[in-house]
């Protein structure tokens, strides 16, 4: 597994294990189980998930049967709307270490740019002083919120993870935010099976071209061009493609040939619409 290195020195793998929507306990922690066999390290879930046990539970006895190691995972949570500010930021992520059965998590992040998130943002600093979590950074934010978070922020999110797939490049503002030193992670980095992604013509030549699949070349340009990606399937064969990316490399014309798919738009949710946001602050979590 490749890595990649934090604003603040720690080392992120570039390609992740997302459990959003394995609702059934049972089939999370066998995903999860089966994933670390598989390789990957990196581990994406959230309180809005209502899975953060899953994922400890089989993390903790893969490291218990000697699988692998606690200091080669890297698990991130995020903490919901609800729970930002006034010290709830800080009682959501021990909520979380407790439900995880961790000492300490990698990565935690705000899961959405709405409410009171600048509160959130400064007991997040906090945490990252306690030694509880190792890097703090934000999801969903737009590049107007990012900038706003930067004004303000004694410490600089180490990642924004965002919508990124090849309809929606977001090439700019990738770059953007390297020069910010943060850096991007993609939650859609298959478009969640939208857009025929699997059978793209465009993708499907490439991969051709390498005896990989459409979704492998997604995959492989998402991270080559600067974006840590998380890819999710309860399918073990699926699981065991997706992480087979790292033996090729995508030329300079096949990443413009991918960029040229790009709609300029979210084809998932739209975060700039007045609606998303008032949807997004009602909706509340059991805790």
């Amino acid at each position: 597994m490749q890595t990649t290195r934090l604003n603040n020195g720690i080392e992120m793998p570039v390609l992740g294990y997302g459990v959003f929507q394995i609702t059934d306990h049972e089939e999370c922690q066998k995903c999860v189980r089966q994933a670390i066999w598989d390789g990957y390290r990196l581990f994406d879930t959230a309180t809005a998930y209502y899975n953060e046990q899953d994922v400890g539970k089989a993390c903790r006895e893969m490291v218990k049967d000697g699988a692998v190691s606690r200091e080669d995972l890297f698990l991130t949570t995020k903490v919901w709307l609800q729970d930002y500010g006034d010290g709830k930021t800080m009682q959501s992520v021990e909520r979380s270490l407790k439900k995880m059965g961790m000492d300490y998590l990698d990565l935690v992040l705000l899961h959405q740019p709405f409410g009171n998130w600048q509160a959130a943002w400064r007991e997040l600093e906090e945490l990252s002083r306690s030694g509880l979590v190792r890097a703090i950074g934000v999801s969903n934010f737009t590049e107007k919120k990012l900038e706003e978070l930067l004004d303000m922020a004694r410490i600089i999110p180490s990642v924004n993870q965002i919508e990124r797939h090849p309809f929606y490049t977001e090439d700019r503002y990738i770059a953007r935010m390297k020069g910010m030193g943060v850096q991007a992670e993609s939650w859609g980095a298959l478009c969640e099976g939208l857009k025929g992604i699997f059978h793209n013509p465009v993708l499907t030549r490439i991969g051709e071209r390498y005896g990989k699949s459409a979704a492998q070349v997604a995959i492989c340009w998402n991270i080559q061009t600067g974006c840590i990606a998380l890819v999710k399937s309860v399918r073990p064969e699926k699981m065991k493609e997706d992480i087979e990316v790292f033996d090729f490399a995508l030329t300079q014309d096949e990443i413009r040939e991918i960029a040229s798919l790009d709609a300029g738009h979210s084809e998932i949710i739209d975060l700039e619409n007045p609606v998303t946001e008032r949807l997004l602050l009602k909706a509340k979590l059991l805790v």
